[in-house]
């Protein structure tokens, strides 16, 4: 019990550490100016403590994890998305279960394999975002932004993709058993059926 409790301080920790970083470059109005856009060396800073945070409290409930995007969500920092200047951010293989990512910018993140069970990306922004192999089962991509996105053999088994924009949307091998669809944009996506010879348009 004192080994349990003492592993809750340290997260905690994580999360007091982390919130006082960012919040210091934010106080800076110079720094925050520049952690703002994309590819800037302060822009670059916020992004490693953000995935240095994510990456110590992996095993952890979904609780702490979604402070770390309600923050990002609550001061409008472009973080985790992608840009002309920057790729988008490396969270493949990443604990994000159960997690409130609503209308977070992904745009163009890398995903590739990550735990999105559960989570709620409800209007969120991933777009370009690489989701191959990912596991998004039961998640709440409601009215999200899948443009482009790559879904390759993606579980969204029970996943809400109602009012979803997958337009060019790759879903070649994709689970989509018991997915809602309704109002989902599907024109020029991809879907791989048992019975072709190639992956062939929705």
């Amino acid at each position: 019990r004192q080994d349990e409790i003492a592993q809750a301080n340290q997260k905690d920790a994580v999360i007091r550490e982390y919130i006082k970083e960012m919040k210091g470059m934010l106080l800076d109005k110079t720094v925050a100016k520049d952690a703002k856009q994309p590819g800037s060396e302060a822009n670059g800073v916020a992004r490693a403590l953000t995935l240095t945070a994510l990456t110590q409290l992996k095993g952890e409930g979904p609780a702490r994890r979604t402070l770390v995007f309600q923050f990002l969500r609550e001061s409008n920092f472009p973080i985790l998305a992608g840009s002309e200047k920057v790729q988008g951010a490396n969270l493949a293989g990443y604990d994000l279960s159960g997690a409130d990512l609503s209308r977070a910018n992904l745009y163009e993140a890398y995903l590739s394999g990550a735990d999105l069970s559960g989570a709620n990306l409800g209007r969120a922004n991933l777009s370009e975002a690489n989701l191959g192999r990912a596991d998004l089962s039961g998640a709440d991509l409601g009215k999200a932004n899948l443009y482009e996105v790559n879904l390759y053999e993606a579980n969204l088994s029970g996943a809400d993709l109602s009012g979803a924009d997958l337009d060019g949307a790759d879903l070649s091998g994709a689970n989509l058993g018991r997915a809602n669809l309704r109002g989902a944009d599907l024109s020029g996506c991809l879907l791989y059926t048992s019975d072709a010879a190639d992956d062939t348009p929705c």
